[in-house]
């Protein structure tokens, strides 16, 4: 992380941005040595503790890299963007698939927007009932991204609190999964929702499904 980044945060932000920055290193030499030194069994049941932090240290950095505003970045089509996602998910996860993408297209920072795909994904997958569906919706005043799963979802009280930074609801998810998560998901999503002049948008259960989204003005 830059020094001209860590300038402009917040003084929180910063000293955890750093703490998260700093764990790198170390993480990335206890792993060469537990594969280089440790029994093979005892190196693949520590690969799992590795990908768990080293998850958690890029939720903090892709938290507190949101708190400043890109000068430069590229952009693109948002349903190329969603079309690509879907794709690379697909090749992992079968319960995720590609919806309507209505006729409107709009180009979007490619960086935040593949952020905000990801993280709307994974909440869904950790938290709702499969399967998944990722859908671009229209209005008189922009585009929707929107991640649907079969599962009850979230009252409007509770996504309030959801999209808060190091909040955790409790709602069900795997031993593993609770591990892998330090409430910044959805608080990521609102962030970069935020700095493009939308809003995070909820679609309640119907019954069938629910989904989050966010809505970009355009």
């Amino acid at each position: 992380m830059s020094s001209s980044l860590k300038a402009d945060m917040p003084a929180g932000i910063k000293l955890l941005a750093g703490i998260a920055h700093d764990l790198r290193t170390p993480l990335a030499r206890l792993r060469l040595r537990a594969e280089l030194d440790c029994p093979e069994e005892v190196s693949r049941a520590m690969e799992e503790d590795f990908q768990t932090v080293t998850h958690l240290i890029d939720q903090i950095l892709g938290y507190a890299q949101g708190c400043i505003a890109p000068s430069s970045q590229g952009f693109g089509s948002l349903h190329e963007l969603v079309r690509r996602g879907v794709s690379s998910y697909r090749q992992v996860q079968s319960d995720v698939g590609l919806g309507p993408l209505e006729a409107r297209d709009v180009v979007v920072p490619c960086l935040p927007l593949q952020r905000v795909l990801a993280n709307l994904v994974d909440n869904a997958l950790a938290h709702g009932a499969a399967p998944v569906w990722v859908e671009v919706q229209a209005d008189a005043a922009g585009v929707a991204l929107l991640v649907f799963d079969h599962g009850p979802g979230l009252s409007h009280e509770q996504l309030l609190k959801a999209t808060q930074p190091f909040v955790q609801l409790g709602m069900q998810a795997s031993p593993t999964q609770t591990l892998r998560r330090c409430g910044l998901g959805l608080a990521i999503v609102a962030q970069i929702a935020q700095q493009l002049g939308g809003s995070v948008v909820l679609k309640p259960f119907n019954g069938t499904r629910s989904g989050i989204g966010v809505h970009i003005p355009g």
